[in-house]
């Protein structure tokens, strides 16, 4: 237990960056007309919203590309589940098939194989894209400042 003699409050400044158009505070509704796009190379990253857009997100990037604003949903925390999910329904695909061939010979399932095998790996690809850009999404969320718009 701690005893009130020992806690004390202090009083501390803290800095607040707005997003200003023309002047003016950025609202919601204008935010919400920003459009979408990626970062390039020669983006200027201006900071993080904390917005609930319906159906898009509540983590956003600001950002400026030749002169423009644009918007951009951060996506740290990547969900795996469906991943899990049809990563085992390919590999058991993929097994079967393979079983089938051993057994009964490969004239119907060569091409099916093949094409469970694509699959498999452009998923695989996909998945480890989206692993690297939640990390990315998350050291963003971490060094860029967060911005304020106005209601």
């Amino acid at each position: 237990m701690i005893e009130t003699k020992h806690a004390t409050l202090s009083t501390m400044a803290v800095t607040i960056q707005a997003l200003h158009v023309s002047g003016k505070q950025m609202t919601l509704a204008v935010f919400r007309q920003l459009p979408r796009r990626t970062e390039e190379h020669e983006s200027e990253l201006w900071g993080v919203v904390r917005y609930e857009v319906k159906d898009e997100g509540g983590l956003w990037l600001v950002l400026s590309t030749a002169g423009l604003l644009f918007r951009r949903r951060l996506n740290p925390n990547v969900e795996t589940y469906g991943y899990r999910r049809d990563h085992a329904r390919l590999l058991r695909e993929v097994e079967m098939l393979k079983a089938d061939i051993r057994n009964w010979g490969p004239e119907y399932r060569v091409a099916p194989l093949a094409e469970a095998e694509e699959k498999l790996r452009a998923l695989e690809e996909d998945h480890d894209w989206e692993q690297k850009r939640g990390a990315h999404d998350a050291r963003l969320l971490a060094e860029l400042p967060q911005l304020f718009i106005a209601v």
